[in-house]
């Protein structure tokens, strides 16, 4: 996932509440209502498979209306 993708509108925070360390984005997702929602997501933490290979990990915070 790009944050910079330009239709995901996405802003990245400099301190989230209880996250003063980790680099939360937030990003628009539009339905076919007229209501908007948005999604607060983090990289990580990575995870390894069965082999040892590690896997990339996006962790979805919050999911809610856009105010």
């Amino acid at each position: 996932m790009d944050p910079r993708y330009p239709g995901l509108r996405s802003h990245q925070y400099e301190n989230f509440p209880n996250l003063p360390n980790g680099k939360v984005w937030d990003s628009y997702v539009e339905n076919q209502t007229a209501s908007a929602w948005r999604v607060y997501w983090m990289y990580g933490p990575n995870e390894k498979d069965e082999k040892g290979v590690e896997i990339a990990v996006i962790t979805v915070l919050l999911i809610g209306p856009h105010l």
